[in-house]
């Protein structure tokens, strides 16, 4: 998929820029490899010290989900709703395609 093929450009461009990671983890989730997306999401927040955002917990949740890892879904969802709350978007429903 050309989508792919251009993350992953951009990733090797920029490997240490937070955005290329996400981006690319994105064009995994849709394609469907979620193990890559665990993989690329927890090793890029790692190495480059980031502080878990919205995407992180939002993205590895979804990931666990689809691989039927129920209880790590749950436990990043959880991070996500607490991260909401602190955000002020207590209102907020979060919705995950399934």
């Amino acid at each position: 998929i050309e989508a792919i093929r251009l993350a992953k450009s951009l990733f090797l461009k920029f490997p240490n820029n937070i955005n290329a990671i996400k981006i690319l983890a994105y064009s995994y989730i849709q394609i469907g490899n979620f193990d890559k997306v665990i993989k690329l999401l927890t090793e890029g927040y790692e190495t480059q010290n980031k502080t878990k955002d919205y995407d992180y917990y939002n993205n590895i949740g979804y990931a666990y989900l689809q691989l039927d890892e129920y209880k790590e879904s749950i436990k990043y969802l959880k991070n996500l709703s607490i991260l909401l709350l602190k955000m002020g978007l207590k209102g907020q429903s979060i919705f995950i395609k399934t």
